[in-house]
């Protein structure tokens, strides 16, 4: 097997079913459907089975279920970690190299393969370690395990079946297996599917409940009953021709229910010199089998059982305000009728959409998921070089954006802080020009914190991501192409709340629906623009709110007004006088008016715009070159990462 610093040029989807197996095999550079390897009984679906003949030598499949004298014969050995793991753990790792075995000898690269073994997806990771460890051995290959569900959602993905615009909403794969029923959940197209399951429920119960109900309606049922249960290699084998028997009758329900007759099945099984085993299914033998109580399922039937299962999940959806409007089913239980109309009835607004080789599936999943993940690699090793080049874009950007939110700012400053606090001293509300600076201060404070100011910055902080963008814009619609992504896969997107908590206002966000580089940059930037606004704001507003800021900003028309104020009350107190008392007296409003006219303000605010936008563009010079770049290129970063992660899943052919 490959060695983990060689890059492998095939990838083997091992489809371990605990009824059926399949071994399914790309390339790195193929862009095609994965072939299905014909490594057991000649038949790309094989019996999970393995067993020994008189000579020792390993039988693999139907030929070890129907070999005269086999000895040791297994079915039904994939266990869950933990689980009887000191027999069926050793069982499933024999198998699993035999049929490795085989597929190397018939011309299979194993040296340079990577191996993708599927599992169910209840499954913890440790679990799952534990298993894949398991299954290889001492051998040095290189195992890994997916979840089956996910194989299955990549499959159908890759194949069109669930197509890109379905996935843009909420879709569900059912994959009901021999040993399990796997549930993956995927919404909003670029997200990683959300695994559950339930561990026991597969058709192999039903399979037993079959077995349980023929042997109950024999005479001798009790007796044949211990023979074949004392007996593992009889009970696999009947417990496989009741798997047939199923199968035959769901592939034909309709007439079979109709006409009443047994599902046909010439097979059978010798029990001893005085009986043989042979299953005739009808449909009031079926629904016998499946109302009955399973102990494995608490009690409840398997129908019931699937249903629970199924509205639980209805109930995660409806706390993520979206029920499925797509629902995928997989696996050979999908071909049983009554859980296809139980998905119905438990999602009746959802399309139901089938798999046509159900037998397949997981397997081709498994290796289209070796594939991608190797591109994935090399998809996200581009980010890095990509994401370097992002303070620098934002620098050569900065002096733009300084011109973009200075000038707006001071205007808003002198309206809402100098002209506003020399009024309201005109007026009378500040009694002294000794406490209008302390006046001016305060306004300061309470303006650097209104809507209007974040607008400001909002805006401007747009406009530079813009630009910004438009320096790497190239590079993502370079990878979009180059990794067959549709463009919404790497467009970062934001929630309507941080995991601060902080609310985010959407509505302003433009839909830009131009097309090109300037779509990529325009869109992209557009989206993140208000979660830049987030971390950037911040660092403007203390700057606005510095001590030195205010200070300057306030010095030049206090200083200004007393000026004036100085010269007109000289002409009633004296030069003199008037220097010592203008600033601590409380002057009448009569004066007040007289000495601080509407143009007298006009000129004390021009000459403080001027003022404020010296001081405030050289507060801003100083944090763009650092803080605010870096911040800015924090945010663009970690999106178009948490982007590519997620849009790892819809990596194309």
């Amino acid at each position: 097997m490959a060695t983990p610093n060689r890059t492998p040029s095939k990838f083997l989807g091992f489809d371990l079913g605990d009824g059926e197996s399949a071994l399914a095999e790309c390339t790195a550079e193929s862009s095609g459907e994965p072939d299905v390897l014909k490594v057991v009984d000649n038949r790309q679906s094989f019996l999970t089975c393995i067993g020994r003949d008189r000579a020792g030598r390993v039988l693999l499949g139907q030929a070890a279920l129907d070999a005269s004298g086999a000895e040791h014969v297994f079915l039904t050995f994939k266990r869950r970690p933990g689980d009887r793991a000191n027999s069926s753990r050793a069982i499933a790792s024999e198998f699993f190299g035999e049929v490795l075995s085989r597929a190397e000898r018939a011309g299979c690269d194993l040296q340079q393969s990577a191996i993708v073994v599927g599992h169910p997806s209840a499954w913890t990771p440790p679990e799952v370690e534990e298993y894949t460890a398991a299954l290889a051995g001492s051998t040095g290959w290189q195992v890994r395990g997916i979840s089956e569900s996910r194989a299955a959602f990549l499959q159908l993905k890759e194949t069109g079946k669930l197509t890109v615009a379905q996935l843009k909403s909420t879709a569900l794969i059912v994959d009901i297996g021999s040993s399990t029923t796997d549930m993956t959940i995927i919404r909003h197209l670029t997200q990683q599917p959300l695994d559950i399951g339930h561990n026991a429920l597969g058709g192999r119960l039903i399979d037993r409940s079959i077995l349980a109900y023929v042997l109950a309606q024999h005479p001798d049922g009790a007796r044949l009953g211990g023979i074949i249960r004392s007996h593992p290699h009889i009970y696999a084998q009947c417990e496989y021709l009741c798997r047939l028997s199923k199968e035959a009758f769901f592939t034909n329900e309709e007439a079979l229910r109709a006409s009443g007759e047994a599902a046909p099945n010439k097979q059978f099984v010798e029990i001893d010199e005085h009986a043989i085993f042979r299953v005739k299914l009808d449909a009031k033998g079926l629904d016998a089998a499946m109302q009955s109580p399973m102990p494995d399922l608490g009690g409840q039937s398997w129908a019931a059982t699937f249903r629970a299962t199924l509205q639980d999940v209805a109930g995660q959806c409806r706390l993520h305000g979206d029920l499925p409007r797509t629902v995928a089913m997989t696996g050979g239980g999908a071909r049983m009728g009554f859980t296809r109309q139980i998905c119905r009835e438990v999602f009746p607004e959802a399309e139901l959409i089938l798999d046509t080789s159900p037998e397949f599936t997981i397997a081709k999943g498994l290796a289209r998921a070796g594939r991608w993940d190797a591109r994935a690699a090399a998809f996200l090793e581009e980010l890095d070089p990509l994401c370097a080049k992002l303070p620098e874009a934002f620098r050569k950007e900065s002096s733009r954006f300084i011109e973009d939110v200075v000038p707006p700012l001071a205007d808003d400053f002198v309206s809402a802080v100098v002209m506003r606090g020399l009024i309201d001293w005109r007026k009378g509300t500040v009694t002294t020009l000794n406490g209008l600076e302390g006046h001016l201060k305060q306004l300061g404070a309470a303006w650097a914190n209104t809507p209007g100011v974040r607008g400001i910055i909002e805006t401007a902080t747009r406009h530079w991501s813009e630009r910004a963008m438009l320096h790497i814009a190239p590079a993502i619609q370079g990878l979009t192409h180059k990794y067959g992504l549709p463009y919404e896969a790497l467009n970062p997107t934001i929630d309507t709340v941080t995991p601060e908590g902080i609310a985010i206002d959407v509505k302003d966000v433009r839909n830009d629906t131009s097309s090109g580089i300037g779509m990529v940059a325009g869109g992209i930037a557009g989206i993140i623009a208000l979660k830049i606004a987030l971390v950037v704001t911040p660092v403007i507003l203390a700057v606005l709110l510095k001590a030195t800021f205010i200070t300057a900003a306030v010095t030049g028309p206090i200083g200004w007004v007393i000026g004036i104020v100085i010269v007109g009350a000289a002409f009633f107190f004296g030069k003199e006088a008037a220097e010592e008392k203008v600033k601590s007296i409380a002057l009448p409003i009569w004066l007040r008016s007289k000495l601080l006219g509407d143009e007298k303000i006009g000129s004390a605010c021009a000459k403080s715009r001027s003022d404020v936008v010296t001081a405030l563009r050289a507060e801003m010079s100083k944090a763009s070159e650092t803080e605010l770049t870096a911040k800015a290129s924090d945010v663009v970063r970690e999106e178009l990462s948490r982007k590519m992660k997620d849009a790892v899943v819809l990596i194309g052919r």
